[in-house]
């Protein structure tokens, strides 16, 4: 199938070389030229050069810092609960599992968990509303 010049869909009919999506009549060359610019992009190595044009500020920087610390520190404090609070050893009856403890233990770790996930979430947002932000001014 041919792209449209138009939409740039597959959807361009090659006996009448008009597309079934928007109705444009396309010439053979134009849907030919089309077609090997979008084979020379499939067959190029696609880099992360495209992706890291836009410069990370010091501002994203630090919010990926402090999710990665925050993740850190979620972590290393579920150990310490699950050695501290889920086992624990009773007078003349040895170790008891805490289930109370436990789920403050899992509790401790989902939330580093999700508050590192958005704080990375809202440092790619920014990242991608100045990568458009970019294109519109061009």
């Amino acid at each position: 199938m041919n792209k449209c010049i138009n939409c740039g869909k597959d959807f361009v009919n090659p006996e009448t070389l008009t597309c079934k999506f928007c109705g444009t009549k396309n010439p053979e060359y134009k849907s030919q030229e089309i077609n090997k610019k979008v084979k020379e992009e499939d067959m190029s190595d696609k880099t992360n050069s495209d992706i890291q044009d836009i410069t990370i500020t010091p501002i994203e920087k630090n919010i990926n810092t402090i999710a990665n610390v925050i993740l850190t520190l979620g972590i290393i404090s579920f150990i310490i609960i699950v050695y501290t609070d889920v086992f624990i050893k009773v007078p003349y009856e040895g170790i008891t599992f805490n289930l109370s403890g436990f789920t403050t233990a899992l509790i401790t770790l989902f939330s580093s968990i999700i508050i590192s996930s958005l704080m990375k979430l809202f440092k790619d947002i920014s990242i991608n509303i100045r990568r458009c932000l970019e294109e519109l001014r061009k």
